[in-house]
């Protein structure tokens, strides 16, 4: 497996990319500034767990992205991305895996594995996205 590596995508905000999705990382200015991340998307620090702690995270979904928000260290969050979609291209693929021959199992593993590591950036939603968005 190739070593995760961070990288700059703005000012304050790094991205390391998996196969799943994305983390980006910095704080929430900046990444709310590099307009990655909405506003609105983060705990406004009123709202309370079930426990009646203070609720530091959030989980929502947004243009058919799960996205989880959770503080990090020093006052940084880190911002999960994952494509709900990628994630049901590969349930479809493996569907019935187990009821089919030896073959047949090998060729749906191939599939998953190009799908698994077809960048994230090659999908139409990403682009859209990343169309509204300028780097600094």
């Amino acid at each position: 497996m190739p070593s995760l590596e961070r990288f700059p995508i703005a000012t304050g905000v790094t991205r390391t990319d998996y196969h799943w999705g994305y983390i980006l990382c910095g704080s929430k200015e900046a990444l709310i500034a590099s307009g990655f991340v909405k506003a609105e998307w983060f705990p406004d620090g009123v709202q309370r767990v079930k426990r009646g702690g203070i609720k530091r995270s959030a989980k929502l979904f947004d243009n058919g992205m799960r996205i989880n928000l959770r503080p990090g260290v020093a006052g940084e969050f880190d911002v999960w991305f994952s494509d709900l979609r990628r994630e049901a291209r590969l349930r479809g693929i493996m569907r019935g895996f187990w009821g089919n021959d030896r073959e047949t199992q090998e060729l749906q593993i191939a599939e998953a594995m190009e799908a698994l590591h077809k960048p994230a950036v090659d999908d139409p939603a990403f682009q859209r996205f990343m169309s509204r968005v300028t780097l600094h």
